[in-house]
């Protein structure tokens, strides 16, 4: 029992390393996009897409053959941001991240929904692979955030394109979902002073910023209950 539950604390471990590895490159590619769509004047769509009920779908599966799953449907993903000009990158488990120029919100909606069924597709016809049969009832959900509509700098427009995403699951999945025009409440509202002076001397000490701080630490949480 000992052993099960250290080999179950390491394999814990490791997924979290290798999360936080797959996100920090997001951000930091996200970030460079940003830079570039500002100097240039461009509109950047960032979008977030998610597999519907994913562990319903694969509980019973080996760890190798979700990869095998996940790989593909990552793999086609950059097949189709090379043709798009575009930047398609894992962004953790069964969630990927798609960045592409876009003229406006109504090219970047179109450009979402094509990408979003494209990839349902791809995930429909990969399942065969690891012995499932195709699912009509397999599906993907995405968030879009549009830069500079809906933020001004990568880890707002990346935590807007998340609202547009947990939107579209809680709306019935399966769709496209824009943020909610809310502003979003300011962090001082839910922390302590003496808690958020604690988080600034980590970013400090960890060279990292208290919001990708505040992130990965939320993203643990949602990982631990499954949400």
């Amino acid at each position: 029992m000992i052993v099960s539950e250290k080999h179950n604390l390491i394999t814990q471990v490791e997924f979290y390393r290798s999360n936080t590895q797959l996100k920090e490159r997001a951000w930091d590619v996200l970030e460079a996009h940003v830079i570039a769509a500002d100097q240039a004047g461009q509109m950047l769509a960032s979008i977030l897409l998610d597999i519907d009920c994913f562990h319903t779908l694969f509980d019973e599966l080996e760890p190798e053959a979700v990869q095998t799953i996940l790989t593909q449907c990552q793999e086609h993903l950059q097949a189709l941001a090379l043709e798009k000009q575009a930047s398609a990158l894992s962004y953790g488990r069964d969630e990927f991240l798609f960045l592409q120029v876009v003229q406006g919100m109504e090219e970047a909606m179109f450009q979402t929904e094509q990408v979003r069924w494209q990839l349902t597709e791809k995930l429909r016809a990969a399942m065969p692979l690891v012995g499932l049969a195709k699912d009509g009832k397999v599906s993907c959900s995405a968030g879009l955030a549009v830069y500079p509509l809906h933020a001004h700098e990568a880890m707002a427009l990346l935590g807007k394109a998340e609202e547009g995403l947990y939107l579209a699951k809680r709306q019935g999945r399966n769709q496209t979902r824009l943020p909610s025009r809310d502003s979003m409440v300011l962090k001082a509202n839910y922390y302590s002073q003496v808690q958020l002076e604690r988080l600034s001397a980590l970013a400090k000490k960890l060279g990292q910023t208290e919001a990708a701080l505040l992130r990965e630490a939320l993203n643990r949480l949602l990982s631990d209950y499954d949400i």
